[in-house]
């Protein structure tokens, strides 16, 4: 998630939990698209009113997609190039704690924590890159710490998030590494 910054995270976790509203109170629409679920975030000064109909909507999705990070957005699905949004159930965001997306379900996690670790994970030092091989900036690209040194402080960071019921995806998202590389080194700490 190189590329979405806290901001944005906060943004897209506050899209989901309005989304997920308006699906609980208008129990009988299933499904909306992007043009609809603009007009819901509008009425919610969520997203910016535009001429386009919701093509900065459109593009936020497009660059958490790209980023790995549509999970914050659980009821968000690209469908033949079309955005479709159905509620989320028990994925969703909801009274400011997270669920993590996908795999067995999970103890709730609270949004402001998870700030703070994603704030904190932001934070850390980074090593220099221009002794990292072609093949490991490549990496790079994937993961933004991959090939970082550990610190106590990270790995600290990864105990907690890890306690708090996230996922070995989420917290590959998080942290901007392999998830592989994640779950050796907790084992390790462990």
């Amino acid at each position: 998630m190189k590329d979405i910054s806290l901001e944005e995270k906060s943004r897209a976790i506050k899209i989901s939990q309005a989304l997920e509203h308006f699906f609980e109170e208008n129990r009988g629409t299933l499904e909306l698209r992007s043009t609809d679920a603009y007009e819901v975030l509008v009425t919610k000064n969520l997203v910016e009113r535009d001429r386009f109909r919701g093509f900065f909507f459109r593009e936020f999705l497009k660059k958490l997609n790209r980023a790995g990070a549509l999970g914050f957005i659980p009821q968000c699905r690209l469908v033949a190039g079309e955005w479709h949004f159905r509620s989320a159930g028990k994925q969703a965001l909801r009274s400011e704690k997270l669920r993590p997306v996908g795999g067995a379900p999970a103890p709730t996690v609270e949004a402001e924590k998870l700030h703070g670790i994603c704030l904190a994970v932001e934070k850390l030092p980074k090593r220099d890159v221009s002794r990292l091989t072609y093949l490991e900036l490549a990496k790079r690209k994937l993961y933004h710490r991959a090939y970082e040194y550990w610190s106590k402080t990270e790995e600290a960071l990864l105990l907690q998030a890890e306690q708090m019921g996230l996922g070995i995806q989420e917290l590959s998202r998080i942290f901007g590494r392999q998830p592989s590389v994640l779950e050796t080194r907790l084992k390790e700490l462990h």
